[in-house]
């Protein structure tokens, strides 16, 4: 594969000549300088190279939290292909996911003639291709990732696991991020007075694709867009969120996933107690 660093722009001097040439004066020198006429350097670009590696894989469309003793509703729409919703009850946390396949591929640095940007190329790249294998039972779910009942999202899994007949790991999920960290959108609280109710909109869902290969182990950043690409310009995808939090009930913490520098997405939560 070619090399990735940038190349020097401007003109490359192809013959140049120097000439040392003793005077008949004793202690000078004359020198001749000769050369050869310029030429265009060129430049670079990336192209899609080998195949590396290609797998299955569930890839989240969204994820929800509910609050403990409260609940989460979510209405996602995907530009005009659709989109669905639900709602879930007192600490339970979901992901709607559908399978498909990711291709690695190895990306080439190629030199081209005539003036051109010079792009700094990554590695390798990643697609999704919508597909499900005929040894895959079902082709996508509303799957639990917390059951009723948790205190904190914070345990929340990254990935899901799908095991075959004989006991071991068919497949899994990609990584995603729904669990709570930090409490950056600071505390809810109900204690003395009425319920609350916390409204989101996102557009955006960000996770990593992880791939062993002959030639090493990458994680790629991929998002929701990378489903449905090219059909699904950016901000297009929507998820509208709601949670309710009972009266007169306790105090929660609070993460807001869509936060900068966050995996997109809505709240995550964390019991901090109940009302004295």
């Amino acid at each position: 594969m070619a090399p990735y660093g940038r190349p020097r722009r401007g003109w490359r001097w192809v013959r140049v000549v120097l000439t040392a040439l003793l005077g008949a004066t004793a202690g000078t020198a004359t020198f001749a300088l000769t050369v050869g006429a310029p030429v265009l350097a060129g430049h670079y670009a990336c192209e899609r190279g080998d195949l590396l590696a290609t797998q299955f894989n569930w890839t989240p469309v969204v994820n929800l939290n509910s609050p403990f003793g409260g609940w989460g509703n979510l209405t996602y729409g995907v530009g005009s292909t659709g989109g669905g919703g639900g709602a879930i009850f007192n600490g339970s946390a979901a992901a709607v996911i559908g399978g498909g396949e990711w291709d690695l591929y190895e990306v080439d640095h190629v030199h081209l003639p005539g003036l051109g940007p010079d792009p700094s190329c990554a590695p390798v790249e990643a697609q999704f291709v919508p597909s499900i294998p005929t040894d895959v039972p079902f082709d996508g779910c509303a799957c639990p990732t917390l059951a009723a009942g948790a205190l904190s999202d914070a345990r929340e899994p990254t990935q899901l696991t799908y095991y075959g007949a004989d006991g071991t790991i068919a497949f899994t999920s990609v990584i995603f991020h729904n669990s709570f960290v930090a409490d950056n959108a600071g505390n809810v609280s109900t204690c003395g007075g009425a319920g609350k109710r916390l409204d989101l909109t996102s557009t955006n869902l960000t996770f990593q694709v992880p791939f062993s290969t002959p030639v090493g182990t990458f994680i790629l950043n991929e998002s929701v867009y990378s489903i449905f690409n090219p059909t699904v310009p950016y901000g297009q995808y929507a998820a509208m969120f709601q949670y309710w939090f009972p009266p007169d009930f306790g105090t929660w913490a609070v993460d807001n996933l869509s936060a900068v520098g966050g995996p997109g997405g809505g709240f995550a939560f964390a019991f901090l107690g109940a009302c004295s």
